[in-house]
């Protein structure tokens, strides 16, 4: 089994990068023939560690990794609504089936049987609004919350460590986030608890029990009384991306 990683660029300026990472087909070297392509939507600070990202790769699953607009390999800025962008433009190239790899300046056919999208926390609250018919499986995802009207203590608490998150990252991560100073995120944690929660049927949610962040009481209050909760998952880690993507895996495969 031979791993491939490839880097591509998506977006009308050709600004956003993701990086793919397959096993290749020794018939088809330049196609990814997996039945899983898993695309990711990190959180903050989204330090990206390939190492970790392709010890989960297998003949059935390959992995896409976006980098939002504006952060690490990605040219423009990092606002909210560049993320919102980067959502579009990564799914859209995907959905294509044919990307360019900038490193071997070659054309590589995507024939996946199917397309998952992997948000997590900040990530998972930008791919919970965006509207698909891709599953949508959400790691201790930051949600919209009103509760009979009112803003939920849970949520500002949650809003308030996001502040300080991001007051950190302008002062030491502005090589890596162009952008980050814009008010618009002064903005953004104010619109949250503006937006109405919402129904998302093709949604599954992982939720770590020792997760300081995310609670399981602040999901529940921010889902709709219709929601699906066979589809809530608790599992036993933290805010972790990686371990809760883990379990996500282990979950579907048994492993």
């Amino acid at each position: 089994m031979k791993l491939r990683k490839i880097q591509i660029f998506a977006g009308s300026k050709k600004e956003l990068a993701i990086h793919i990472f397959f096993t290749e087909n020794k018939e088809n070297p330049n196609s990814i023939t997996s039945d899983v392509l898993d695309v990711i939507y990190p959180g903050l600070p989204q330090t990206p560690t390939f190492t970790q990202i392709e010890g989960f790769v297998s003949e059935k699953r390959s992995i896409a990794y976006v980098h939002y607009y504006g952060s690490w390999y990605s040219g423009g800025t990092f606002t909210p609504s560049t993320i919102e962008e980067s959502v579009k433009d990564s799914i859209s190239v995907l959905e294509e089936g044919i990307v360019e790899d900038v490193y071997n300046e070659q054309t590589i056919k995507v024939s996946v049987n199917k397309i998952n999208l992997i948000g997590n926390s900040l990530g998972a609250y930008f791919l919970y609004k965006f509207k698909t018919e891709h599953n949508k499986i959400l790691l201790s995802p930051l949600l919209p919350i009103q509760k009979d009207g009112l803003i939920s203590s849970d949520l500002i608490e949650v809003l308030e460590k996001i502040k300080k998150s991001i007051a950190s990252y302008k002062k030491s991560l502005l090589y890596c986030y162009r952008g980050i100073v814009d008010n618009s995120w002064d903005y953004f944690v104010n619109k949250i608890i503006e937006e109405k929660k919402k129904q998302n049927e093709n949604a599954t949610i992982y939720i770590g029990t020792k997760d300081n962040l995310i609670s399981k009481q602040y999901i529940l209050d921010c889902l709709d009384t219709n929601f699906d909760y066979t589809k809530i998952k608790e599992v036993d880690f933290g805010h972790d991306f990686y371990q809760l993507y883990n379990a996500y895996i282990t979950d579907t495969e048994g492993k």
